[in-house]
């Protein structure tokens, strides 16, 4: 038999709202705090200045160094194949390519083609140029353009011809401009050893 005590029914109707509104806290931590510890712990912040390195071993590697700025994330890096690199709303990724058969600068380029057309469909590779790293070593360089994106994209061979690098820098247009000069700073610091005598 109910009760027909106000204060009873108060009471009940406090507890339903209390009991609701735990359980939409619940859910919403269930389901939205994971996303958000992603968000935020899924970047490692960089400090201006550091030199990575990618590459399976100490002979067949590159290094590169990194301004303010930038972060890695390191749930999409793995230093003896690719680094994925962040700023602003600009991601950046380094990546250590095997070579077959020394390849030269067009069949580099086609590579790096496929490797655009497969990590971001609907992005187009410009024409090549060739860019010289502050080290002094010749790569091929060139534009990325989507419908709402734009990047740069460069490969470098090795001295020894086994492998070779691939930056790809993509990003908004409006946030694109403000990243560029820092984005080929990080190009041109890339350093490949000559391979040991």
């Amino acid at each position: 038999m109910r009760s027909s005590d106000p204060a009873v029914a108060r009471a009940d109707t406090v507890r339903l709202r209390w009991l609701t509104a735990v359980l939409i806290v619940m859910a919403v931590l269930t389901v939205g705090w994971p996303l958000v510890n992603r968000a935020v712990s899924d970047r490692r912040t960089l400090a201006a200045g550091t030199m990575l390195r990618v590459g399976p071993d100490k002979t067949d590697m590159a290094e590169f160094t990194v301004g303010p700025g930038w972060s890695m994330v390191p749930s999409e890096t793995n230093p003896q194949q690719d680094y994925s690199l962040r700023r602003g709303a600009v991601d950046m990724t380094v990546s250590y390519v095997a070579v077959i058969n020394g390849a030269h600068p067009a069949q580099l380029w086609a590579g790096l083609r496929t490797i655009v057309r497969i990590s971001d469909p609907g992005v187009r590779l410009g024409q090549p140029s060739a860019y010289t790293t502050a080290q002094g070593r010749r790569g091929v360089q060139g534009t990325l353009a989507s419908r709402a994106d734009t990047g740069s994209a460069s490969v470098v061979r090795s001295p020894s011809g086994t492998f070779a690098v691939a930056m790809i820098l993509i990003g908004p247009r409006h946030s694109f401009r403000a990243n560029l000069a820092a984005a080929h700073r990080v190009m041109r610091s890339l350093q490949i050893p000559a391979p040991p005598q």
